[in-house]
């Protein structure tokens, strides 16, 4: 059995500053394997991630830049991985890895 990196995912609707609007995030707790994991294996990580959330309308209805919920993820694995919970938001653009990180993992569309 492969191990499991998420303990827990659920959405949670809230007010974001950057766009004034309510918007979705998926608070994401992940378990001390899934801390502990190279940021260079994130892809496993989104794979259960994926497979645990992915087909929810609040991730399918708002990503709107492709691959932006991966790349938050990767974001916050290489820089605040020990952060409890990581709020990802469909909502935010995929920029580059450097703009990304530049934003907080929370880049805004300009």
């Amino acid at each position: 059995l492969p191990a499991q990196y998420i303990a827990a995912a659920d959405w949670i609707k809230r007010h974001d500053p950057g766009t004034g609007k309510d918007e979705w995030t998926l608070s994401v707790v992940p378990t001390a394997a899934g801390r502990a994991l190279p940021a260079e294996q994130v892809g496993s990580l989104y794979e259960q991630l994926f497979a645990r959330s992915g087909a929810d309308s609040q991730w399918r209805d708002n990503e709107t830049s492709v691959g932006s919920m991966r790349q938050q993820l990767a974001c916050v694995l290489a820089n605040y991985r020990n952060k409890t919970p990581w709020n990802l938001e469909p909502f935010r653009p995929a920029l580059s890895d450097a703009e990304t990180r530049a934003a907080g993992c929370n880049p805004v569309r300009r």
